[in-house]
């Protein structure tokens, strides 16, 4: 289950991470794209806890796992999953 959770962790947050990338390049401010995602259906753990404590502040050292952690638990996630789950087929 661990694995399971983190992997749905870290999909949240590379894909928080390249929505915010997209919006900022559209020249859209950080904390406002937080507080108007946070207040509807986009909103997660990384857009509600992560990125403002964190990216928002520049304490990106302070925000947990490692990179190299991070690439230990998805190197797992995919070693470990059951061909036949991702299948389609009965």
């Amino acid at each position: 289950m661990k694995v399971i959770n983190n992997a749905l962790f870290i999909a949240g947050l590379v894909i928080t991470s390249e929505a915010l990338s997209y919006g900022e390049k559209g020249d859209l401010n950080l904390d406002t794209m937080l507080e108007l995602v946070n207040a509807s259906s986009g909103q997660n753990f990384s857009t509600a806890q992560l990125f403002p404590a964190y990216v928002a502040t520049g304490k990106h050292d302070d925000a947990g796992a490692a990179a190299r952690i991070i690439e230990k638990n998805m190197g797992l996630f995919v070693r470990d999953r059951d061909p036949m789950i991702l299948s389609m087929e009965p």
